[in-house]
């Protein structure tokens, strides 16, 4: 891979990249030039070749800003003629390669099984993206920060990777968003009803697939602008956690700040669509409630790789480094569906590496089929577990009632009196006389 800006194309001989194309190609090999800043230099002879005359296996990425001045012919047309939006990206099939690069002396470092995993995380982290990937990785094995290697996801996800130099860098060249931007994609991130045209203006601004962001960071920054401009009623932690555990309280204040349309179906999207938009509409209430107590963003990093697709982050939020909480949320699943999260909290899961908790909004269903839910589960992961039932407007953790009345903006509904005792039944004696207080 070679990367040089359109201005130094000029200084590279007239045959220099056909004789670099036909010298890799003896040895089999694909060779990728990125030509940065192509508006600095659009009418280099160098073009000629690159787009129009390269051999096979040569790849040209040409980047730069949308209005070119004094255009030449070349640009008209796109070379390759291609509708992936992926391409030039780094793929686990780049992984030895890449490795190789950067760190040289292979496994012989000692360090090598550490810097290795680190590097595929950042490898899906970026989407595989090459100028986030390249600053990143430099970033990371810098010998200071060798340390964070070892639990990625909560320096990725921390306020001091975020204000970084290079993060700084990347964000600004690769993810800086005008509010029209954060308005068009905040609609698949949030589930909204899309406007015409979405799809395919997302698309061309080169941050949606047609089926997914090209990146959990991108999702991040999304996430992180939509703090900027929503307005929650503030909250006041008791970091003392004397009242109710830190997380709960960051749980609560996330739901006492969503809207009666935040809990309203999509018809446009399948469940697991409406369970992410649903669980970052609770995420933007929560933190812009907590903005200045609390650094709550969003998880970047997966364990699980699918072949030609980025998984999707293994959890859904993390919460300052200081606390390191984990919040997975769900919605409406099944038994086996959420015990088979919860392993992955329990013990060697992979949701361990923060304290993480379960959280499961219930739409459908009685307060006794949640209690039943959850007695379910192993009693040591059961208070890992809280349930937010919307038509009675109530959070269990774990089979106890400990909040009710959550949603300022949705009322507790009258059936919570006709349901009576027997919807009650399984509750605890206090958990009974708390909710009394509200009958």
């Amino acid at each position: 891979m070679f990367m040089l800006t359109a201005p130094q194309l000029d200084r590279r001989p007239e045959d220099y990249f056909k004789d670099l194309a036909d010298e890799m190609a003896k040895d089999g090999k694909q060779v990728a030039v990125l030509v940065d800043e192509v508006q600095r230099n659009v009418n280099s002879l160098h073009w000629d070749y690159l787009l129009k005359k390269a051999s096979p296996n040569l790849l040209v990425i040409g980047t730069g800003i949308s209005d070119l001045i004094n255009e030449s012919p070349q640009f008209l047309k796109k070379y390759p003629s291609t509708d992936n939006p992926t391409i030039g990206q780094l793929t686990e099939e780049d992984m030895p390669e890449v490795l190789h690069h950067f760190i040289p002396t292979g496994e012989a470092d000692l360090q090598w099984n550490l810097k290795t995993n680190a590097l595929r995380e950042l490898l899906v982290a970026t989407g595989g993206q090459l100028y986030p990937f390249v600053v990143l990785a430099k970033h990371l094995l810098k010998p200071e920060r060798v340390k964070h290697l070892s639990n990625l996801s909560s320096y990725l996800t921390s306020k001091t990777f975020y204000y970084s130099h290079d993060y700084i860098r990347v964000r600004e060249r690769c993810y800086s968003l005008s509010q029209t931007k954060v308005d068009l994609l905040s609609r698949f991130l949030l589930e909204q009803r899309h406007e015409p045209n979405d799809t395919e203006n997302a698309m061309k601004s080169g941050l949606w697939t047609g089926t997914s962001f090209v990146s959990p960071l991108l999702v991040q920054e999304i996430f992180r602008q939509l703090l900027k401009t929503f307005h929650s009623n503030e909250i006041e932690l008791d970091r003392s956690g004397m009242s109710s555990p830190m997380v709960q309280q960051i749980i609560v204040a996330g739901l006492a700040n969503m809207r009666a349309w935040d809990f309203e179906e999509t018809n446009f999207s399948t469940l697991d669509n409406n369970e992410r938009g649903l669980a970052f509409r609770w995420g933007v209430c929560g933190g812009s409630a907590l903005k200045n107590q609390v650094w709550l963003t969003s998880e970047v990093v997966t364990e699980e790789r699918k072949e030609k697709t980025w998984a999707k982050p293994t959890i859904n939020f993390v919460v300052d480094s200081d606390f390191n909480l984990g919040l997975e949320l769900a919605r409406d699943r099944t038994d086996d569906a959420l015990l088979d999260k919860l392993k992955k909290i329990g013990e060697g899961g992979v949701y361990r590496r923060h304290d993480s908790y379960l959280f499961h909004f219930v739409f459908k269903g009685t307060m006794e089929d949640a209690v039943r839910q959850v007695t379910g589960f192993p009693i040591d992961l059961q208070t890992r577990v809280y349930t937010y039932l919307r038509n009675y407007n109530t959070l269990l953790c774990g089979t106890k009632v400990v909040q009710t009345g959550v949603v300022r903006k949705l009322p507790s509904p009258p059936s919570m009196h006709q349901t009576g005792a027997r919807q009650f039944g399984t509750l605890t004696l206090g958990a009974l006389r708390r909710l009394g207080r509200f009958l």
